[in-house]
């Protein structure tokens, strides 16, 4: 009997970054010359996912700037305001929202709403990208990449 099903991370090395403008809640524009950890979903569903980079990432203490952003098809004030209500004002200034491309969603492929992804952007490369909930045996390489 299966009690849930596995899963597998989807692992791009040096992938070009599409063009994004993303805005943090706290009102920062952030665009494609941002360097750090990004992380990200198309959907607030997103967000048990993202949880799971995000913890990992807060043990691990790289010293590297984290933003978080929903990729979302339609932006304006009702879908901000539903993301600030489910994002405590203290994560404001590294949590954005940016509108929805064709260039993110055929990267991406998200296969279902909670998918995210997770990324080292650096001029304008993704490398590595990691999609999906991390593995240990992806995390420990994506952190050897971090590091490294």
């Amino acid at each position: 009997m299966i009690w849930r099903v596995g899963y597998c991370t989807r692992e791009l090395e040096a992938v070009v970054a599409p063009p994004f403008r993303a805005t943090t809640l706290d009102g920062i524009l952030i665009d494609e010359t941002f360097a750090g950890i990004l992380m990200g979903g198309f959907d607030p569903r997103a967000q048990s996912e993202l949880g799971i980079w995000r913890r990992l990432l807060e043990e691990a203490d790289l010293g590297v700037d984290c933003l978080t952003v929903l990729i979302l098809e339609s932006l304006g004030p009702k879908a901000e305001a539903a993301v600030r209500a489910m994002v405590p004002q203290s994560q404001w200034h590294g949590f954005a929202i940016a509108r929805c491309t064709d260039e993110w969603i055929d990267l991406i492929q998200p296969d279902r709403p909670e998918r995210s992804f997770a990324a080292m952007i650096r001029g304008g490369i993704l490398n590595p990208l990691m999609i999906g909930i991390p593995t240990e045996e992806a995390w420990d390489r994506f952190k050897e990449r971090l590091s490294g």
